[in-house]
């Protein structure tokens, strides 16, 4: 506009009067934006052809002045806007940051876990000081609204497992005061995205806290046990509770630990059979099955052998596959059931010794009662038996 106003300033000095009035005229209407009324006071100084040219051409500036001032003001509240989303969009991400790091250590107390969150949404919203938030979650509840009056409220179910564990609220308070500009709360989104991410930490922390206490009444029953009992990894004894340790002639379970059972077996298992032959076969079995029973023979730490009953059973020792083993000492019985055996062998054979002296006997006395010339009677109780 400066521009055209510095052209008619120049093309002035060549016109006669009536036509450099014109001009200004159609100078202050394109700098106005108000062409009709400028032209309507400026042609009827102007009778020639050159004037309605002139006329014609400084109305199509006015509309292109018109235009693009209307699209520079569209530019600005394009950017304008551009730039809020941009804005949102960053306090968006940096509140997830901060859900995620609340949320990152669920030991913590779960009141100041949830105080960490709300204090993660509200800075996340357009108005973080208007911007109140309820979170309730397992029952437990972080509450900002209470009875407060408010404007806008959004929500978001805490889902664990298809089943409602809380929910997430959030809430614009009304000051009195309407809001500068379209300010909003989260976006449903990133809200849902938050929910989700705290019922997977909640689901977590649950889950490995069940595991824990399955770990510890595991860890009571193995170590008070009055069995026997090994965890081996790859053959190598990583967990030994008291009882076996007794039962192999070791002072303390720690001496069990970190040594490989082959170091403590035989060469040869009961019936002759190798050792290493019995444990391919015990392995095959535990993968397939995932338990094994069986005699099993160990050393004493004296180097006396001893046999076990062993129960094996596949499980999971930090994330690799171990075997759980039990043993019971069977040696004793063993040697009783050798001991009844070789007793009843040794009466077996006096009985069949025995009954073949009474047989010879048996054959001689009658053999004397057939060849004796006298007669022969055998009376038992008065009567006559032979």
């Amino acid at each position: 506009m400066v521009r055209l106003a510095a052209l008619m300033s120049r093309a002035k000095g060549k016109m006669r009067p009536q036509a450099s009035s014109c001009l200004r005229g159609m100078a202050v209407a394109a700098m106005t934006c108000a062409p009709s009324v400028a032209l309507a006071q400026s042609v009827p100084a102007l009778s020639d052809g050159a004037g309605q040219a002139l006329v014609a051409i400084c109305a199509g500036l006015a509309a292109s002045v018109i235009f693009f001032a209307n699209r520079l003001d569209r530019l600005r509240r394009d950017h304008a806007e551009t730039a809020r989303s941009l804005h949102r969009r960053l306090r968006e991400r940096q509140c997830l940051h901060e859900v995620f790091l609340a949320t990152d250590d669920m030991r913590r107390p779960m009141p100041l876990i949830l105080s960490d969150i709300a204090t993660a949404l509200r800075h996340g919203c357009d108005e973080p000081d208007l911007t109140l938030v309820r979170v309730d979650l397992s029952g437990h509840l972080h509450d900002d609204i209470g009875t407060r009056a408010t404007t806008v409220r959004i929500e978001a179910p805490i889902l664990i497992e298809g089943a409602e564990a809380g929910r997430i609220t959030l809430a614009r308070r009304d000051d009195g005061r309407p809001s500068e500009g379209p300010a909003r709360l989260l976006d449903p989104d990133t809200l849902a995205l938050i929910a989700s991410r705290i019922a997977g930490r909640m689901l977590g922390a649950t889950m490995l806290d069940a595991v824990e206490r399955s770990e510890r009444r595991f860890r009571a029953v193995f170590e008070d046990s009055g069995l026997a009992s090994l965890v081996t990894v790859q053959g190598i004894v990583v967990q030994a509770n008291a009882a076996a340790a007794a039962q192999l002639g070791f002072d303390r379970r720690e001496d069990l630990i970190g040594r490989h059972f082959l170091d403590f077996t035989p060469d040869t298992q009961p019936g002759g059979v190798p050792t290493l032959d019995l444990v391919q076969h015990s392995e095959r079995e535990l993968d397939s099955l995932g338990r094994v029973e069986m005699q099993w023979e160990h050393f004493h730490r004296s180097g006396e052998r001893m046999l076990f009953d062993a129960n094996l059973a596949r499980i999971d020792q930090d994330g690799q596959p171990a075997t759980f083993v039990v043993l019971t000492d069977i040696t004793q019985r063993r040697r009783a059931e050798e001991e009844l055996t070789r007793y009843q062998r040794n009466l077996e054979a006096q009985v069949a010794l025995r009954t073949e002296d009474l047989s010879k006997l048996y054959e001689e006395l009658n053999a004397v009662f057939r060849t004796a010339d006298s007669g022969i009677a055998l009376v038992d109780d008065g009567r006559i038996r032979a």
